[in-house]
């Protein structure tokens, strides 16, 4: 496991740093640490959480929602080299984070 770090970015902005930790093919696990920009997406991740709370009945339209507003205003998921990926989905709990990533755009179609 290749244990370079993850960043979340708005513009010029750094607003979290995500440490691998563990991998579950699609999903990586880490542990996140959070900049002073982080303030910009925590309702996103709070919108987030609150619909994943209620599992198995989790709220699959509140977490396309706040993934839609989130990649909508620009955030973008950077890989260790430097480039940000296509596609992600990402959930950060308190200071854990898992996530999975696509170099292609997600088909919109079923």
């Amino acid at each position: 496991m290749d244990n370079k770090d993850w960043r979340l970015v708005k513009g010029d902005l750094e607003l979290a740093t995500i440490t691998p930790t563990d991998h579950d093919f699609p999903w990586i696990y880490g542990t996140v640490e959070r900049t002073e920009h982080f303030a910009l997406v925590a309702d996103y991740f709070e919108s987030d959480r609150r619909a994943m709370e209620d599992e198995p009945e989790v709220d699959y339209e509140a977490l396309d929602a706040a993934y839609e507003q989130m990649k909508a205003d620009g955030v973008q998921l950077v890989a260790p080299e430097g480039v940000p990926v296509a596609e992600f989905l990402l959930h950060i709990v308190g200071d854990d984070a898992w996530f999975r990533y696509s170099d292609e755009p997600f088909d919109d179609e079923p």
